[in-house]
């Protein structure tokens, strides 16, 4: 992976486990010390993020700002086939774009893991849930309407992603701010791809550390350090899984190409993999949410009946469209193309651990369904 800012070269594989160890490290310790990190790297990339978007807003010529961009109802409307210049784009579904919305909200969801570890979390859990739902929201809607509109026009636009997808942002950025804008957001996606690393990493730890404790995983990962208070254990077990995924990869895709290994193959397809399987968990849980109530009554007509199977229909929908169209998502890399067996794999595996739970360890079983009530 070529740093033309320093002059050096460094193999992807090898910025790949140096961040799942520098993460290891920092998660060993008080979340506090992520959360630090965290706040600073987001704090820097809004502020990057705002001065390139009022950049593009008031340019002078060059940009193409159109309500259309906005329009939800054209969300499903197809890439038609085209070229543009020497670029030959494909016909796609314009749908996936929904996915990969969706991608970007993966997260929000996760406040509650942290309870334990909050001073406040009646109050400060919900807090923190509607403001990254609504401050996000329109935050990333603006900012992507920024984007879009960076370009003069809509097939320079989508000829820019299809090419060239990692300098989409780039590019407008040395346009309509300058150099040091470049320099800096290039270097401001590094600390954001290693901010979102350890965000799923202290989630994804937790998670292995909750189910330990209540008997679902080995008890041996059930535990804190007596210092930090970190779930040191799960997160160490995390580390070791991510660098077998990354290394598993790498030797079946081949370490000498950082864009479409890295960067395609890593960064984006795992996420895809993680984020389809984590809309099949939300609808089941959407489902069970409108069994429960079915059952036992209580709450409002749309917070127990309308809300559920509306979110349980839309991400069936989501995975679909996923499903029907990974060659727009991942063209013809192998790991895409596997992507629902890989994912199929997972849920059944789950599926019989859960069956042999109820049928060996009862209790275990049962606590899974208090940990959900208390969560």
């Amino acid at each position: 992976m070529d740093f033309p800012h320093f002059g050096i070269n460094v193999p992807w594989i090898v910025l790949a486990l140096a961040m799942i160890v520098v993460i290891a490290a920092l998660a060993y310790r008080d979340v506090k010390v992520s959360a630090r990190l965290l706040g600073i790297a987001l704090i820097l990339e809004v502020i990057m993020l705002v001065i390139f978007s009022l950049g593009v807003l008031f340019a002078h010529g060059g940009t193409n700002f159109s309500g259309d961009s906005l329009n939800v109802f054209k969300v499903f409307t197809p890439v038609a086939e085209q070229k543009v210049g020497d670029v030959a784009i494909p016909a796609g579904e314009a749908a996936v774009g929904i996915f990969m919305a969706f991608w970007s909200w993966v997260g929000f969801e996760m406040a509650p893991n942290y309870a334990e570890e909050s001073r406040d979390p009646k109050r400060i859990i919900p807090q923190s849930l509607l403001i990254s739902v609504i401050g996000l929201g329109l935050f990333y809607t603006f900012v992507s309407w920024c984007a879009v509109a960076a370009y003069p026009t809509e097939a320079d636009m989508v000829a820019k992603a299809f090419s060239d997808g990692v300098n989409f942002f780039l590019t407008p950025i040395q346009t309509f701010v300058g150099g040091w804008g470049y320099q800096l957001m290039s270097l401001l996606i590094l600390t954001s791809s290693f901010a979102c690393g350890m965000a799923f990493h202290n989630t994804a730890s937790r998670y292995l550390y909750s189910l330990a404790r209540e008997g679902v995983l080995p008890q041996a990962i059930a535990e804190t350090h007596d210092h930090h208070k970190s779930p040191h254990k799960a997160s160490a077990l995390q580390s070791v899984l991510a660098a077998i995924w990354v290394l598993l990869y790498g030797l079946a895709y081949g370490f000498d190409d950082p864009s479409g290994q890295a960067w395609l193959g890593v960064y984006t397809l795992f996420a895809v993999l993680g984020t389809g399987l984590l809309l099949v968990l939300q609808a089941v849980v959407s489902l069970a949410i409108y069994m429960w109530f079915k059952k036992n009554g209580g709450g409002s007509l749309l917070a127990t009946v309308i809300a559920p199977l509306i979110s349980l229909v839309v991400q069936l929908v989501l995975v679909y469209t996923l499903v029907a169209n990974l060659a727009t998502l991942g063209g013809t890399n192998g790991f895409a193309r596997s992507i629902p067996y890989v994912g199929l794999a997972i849920l059944i595996v789950g599926l019989i651990w859960g069956f042999v739970l109820r049928s060996t360890n009862p209790k275990a079983y049962g606590n899974i369904g208090h940990m959900v009530n208390e969560g």
